[in-house]
């Protein structure tokens, strides 16, 4: 068998595994240049317009992804045993591969945001960057506060949506309304109904915190409130499927008004 650029490591103490260990575990600290993908049709899907900068492979997998690991920029056999530490998927394929963080500026934003103001779920968030890629026509901005976009839950939620989804992060309200977006606020209970509501780009909805959404003060007389109806003695829609009603309306009017 041949691999291309094909080097092996055998050590758990190889400085090199150590420190692609802690690019796996912790892919959102600022050392870490890259972002880990496992799962053979995902690295294959996006090998397709991106550099695989590393591509880790175990033993047992390698002769099967010989194909695969000729389009990465470099490549390493690794012992199944010290491949499976590194996975993080109940049933490792046998392939991980290192692409480089994606970066967006204002002007690859779309007129359509959703904000994020201190959520922390990655769950959240990583489903939110699928439906806005699903849809096809929303960023996503998020607040100081809020989970990391290359959070390691977070990138295995989104399935790679973090490389075509324009997102920026860490940025003050006032920032978006500076730059002269109209900011609603999802709200159970305040409000008109979103599917009542005249809504022209560009334009943020706002999803805060479940557990604490933006202070009163915040609102009062600066935001839109927008209500999701519910039936009474529900208190609240998780932040991901309020994000996903509000992002399928606009697509919704955008349908009907051909």
């Amino acid at each position: 068998m041949q691999l291309p650029f094909q080097s092996q490591i055998t050590s758990d103490q190889n400085p090199h595994y150590k420190r692609w260990r802690r690019f796996i575990q912790r892919p959102a600290d600022a050392g870490c240049p890259w972002i880990p993908i496992e799962g053979v049709k995902q690295i294959s899907d996006l090998s397709r317009n991106r550099t695989i900068e590393l591509m880790l492979l175990s033993s047992s997998s390698a002769q099967e992804m010989r194909q695969l690991a000729r389009s990465a920029a470099d490549c390493v056999l690794l012992p199944d045993r010290l491949f499976s530490k590194l996975s993080k998927v109940q049933s490792p394929q046998g392939a991980i591969a290192f692409f480089s963080k994606p970066t967006w500026s204002w002007d690859e934003l779309t007129p359509w945001l959703i904000y994020l103001y201190e959520v922390q779920d990655p769950g959240n968030l990583g489903t939110l960057l699928r439906t806005a890629a699903a849809t096809g026509l929303f960023s996503i901005v998020s607040s100081p506060g809020t989970v990391s976009f290359f959070n390691d839950k977070v990138i295995r939620a989104s399935a790679g949506c973090l490389f075509s989804v324009p997102f920026l992060e860490g940025l003050e309200l006032a920032e978006i309304e500076g730059r002269g977006f109209e900011c609603c606020v999802a709200s159970p209970h305040d409000g008109p109904a979103y599917f009542d509501v005249e809504l022209a780009e560009p334009l943020a909805f706002i999803l805060s915190n479940e557990g604490h959404g933006l202070d009163s003060q915040e609102v009062e007389g600066r935001l839109k409130p927008v209500r999701i109806p519910m039936q009474p003695g529900v208190e609240s829609l998780n932040v991901a499927v309020s994000g996903s009603l509000i992002m399928y309306e606009i697509v919704r009017r955008r349908s009907s008004n051909g």
